[in-house]
């Protein structure tokens, strides 16, 4: 015990910049009362133990390396598969972030029952008894998934080294505590400690490893940048509390491609996957209503169909309103100004508020046309035609500008039975499909 020292230094808990005294206020980021002590325990004899695993570590040749080109580990679960591409790798670490609520729990847990793999699930924000509760609601039946709740993270390691085909489960890495430090489980010195153990544990071992993350005020994945550079896979699920639609997206990937999402909706039963996306997005449509356009989007290696709706009134205010759901408000501002100055539709004086259904977020250019057209069709108060869509990028000059993977959208509004189809192909510009859809 003589080897061992407390040693202190002072941490950002915004941004993990590190200090030899305190401050008021961090001078990288520009918080004020961020700076927090943190203390931990150095062991001189660590270096020396540490010095003997170096002069151990032997060189590898590259064509030595035991490699199979589709050596995945499945999930069970098609829609997170896609997003991962294609499964786990041999050591694959990945980091699940959302927002309190929005179905990570959940989802892992399906994840976990569907799998083949042993399954090792550290609850940290819940009590094996909660997740046990959450397991016969959803109406599992897997029973080689083991419960661990000791918030140290030495203690995982022992727990899993001797087993096989292990996947292992950190709900949340928050949660977690190194022993090395003094400060509390969820500051960025304990998130940093902790998941470079797990990442080097799941890399020496050859497992999967999913760590969940949470979403701080500012919409960003809490804790150290570094924790997203550690990772393989940082999966984001997305969603609205008002909708039960949920669209797992990748922000990272070094396996796999990062513009694939994952679709579900959450029922009662758990996280339900959506085969279908166009026909679920399309659900209650009212036919004939004004403001009303479908839009063919592109994620990944599928199309699906997209409502969206428009409401355009006169305004009562010196100035004209403009609110969006779902969409960039800079771009639907930019959208208007195009269509006041180029077409006959004059929106000076008027309202817009714009909603892209089912809490979809849409930011790619393709979705331009179909936004227009809604709400040309508010604004003159007359239906688009009946079954048809629109897809385009809309230019400064009013041009109907191409979109990538057109032939996929096409292909999707034929299984749709969606006709007519106005796109760049067919229309040059934005005067072009007004008067060949609002006559």
């Amino acid at each position: 015990m003589g080897n061992l020292k407390t040693k202190t230094y002072y941490e950002c808990q915004n941004c993990g910049a590190q200090y030899s005294k305190w401050q008021g206020q961090c001078p990288d980021c520009g918080k004020w009362n961020t700076i927090e002590e943190i203390e931990f325990i150095g062991n001189n004899s660590a270096a020396i133990n540490n010095t003997a695993d170096i002069q151990g570590v032997k060189p590898i040749k590259i064509s030595e390396i035991d490699y199979k080109e589709h050596d995945r580990t499945t999930t069970g679960i098609s829609e997170f598969d896609r997003v991962l591409g294609g499964g786990f790798v041999k050591g694959q670490a990945v980091l699940l972030a959302g927002e309190p609520g929005i179905g990570k729990s959940t989802l892992l847990l399906q994840v976990a029952s569907s799998c083949k793999n042993n399954v090792y699930y550290f609850c940290g924000e819940e009590s094996p008894y909660q997740v046990k509760q959450r397991y016969n609601r959803l109406k599992l039946t897997k029973t080689n998934i083991t419960l661990l709740e000791n918030g140290f993270v030495e203690t995982i390691e022992p727990s899993i080294s001797k087993q096989n085909d292990v996947l292992l489960i950190v709900d949340s890495v928050n949660s977690l505590i190194s022993s090395k430090y003094k400060s509390s489980a969820g500051s960025i010195s304990q998130i940093k400690e902790t998941s470079q153990i797990l990442v080097r544990l799941a890399k020496k071992l050859g497992i999967p490893l999913i760590l969940v993350g949470q979403i701080n005020k500012e919409g960003e994945i809490a804790g150290p940048k570094t924790l997203e550079h550690l990772v393989d896979s940082v999966l984001i699920l997305e969603g609205d509390d008002n909708h039960t639609f949920r669209v797992l997206r990748s922000l990272k990937n070094r396996f796999g491609s990062v513009s694939e999402v994952g679709l579900f909706t959450m029922e009662e039963r758990g996280m339900v996957q959506v085969t279908n996306p166009s026909e679920f997005l399309l659900t209650g449509k009212v036919e004939n209503a004004s403001g009303s356009a479908v839009s063919l989007i592109n994620e990944g290696t599928r199309c699906y169909a997209i409502e969206v709706q428009a409401l355009v009134n006169k305004t009562v205010y010196g100035y004209p309103k403009r609110t969006s759901n779902g969409f960039s408000l800079n771009r639907l501002n930019l959208l208007a100004a195009v269509l006041t100055k180029r077409t006959s539709v004059n929106l000076q004086d008027y309202d817009i508020y714009l909603n892209i259904a089912s809490g979809l977020k849409v930011s790619e250019p393709a979705i331009d046309l179909a936004v227009c057209m809604a709400i040309a069709s508010a604004y003159k108060n007359k239906p688009l035609p009946k079954n048809s869509a629109y897809f385009g990028e809309i230019g400064l000059n009013g041009e109907l500008r191409p979109v990538k993977l057109e032939k996929m959208r096409k292909q999707e509004a034929k299984n749709m039975n969606i006709k007519p189809l106005f796109s760049p192909d067919n229309y040059k510009s934005l005067n072009d499909v007004l008067s060949g859809s609002l006559k």
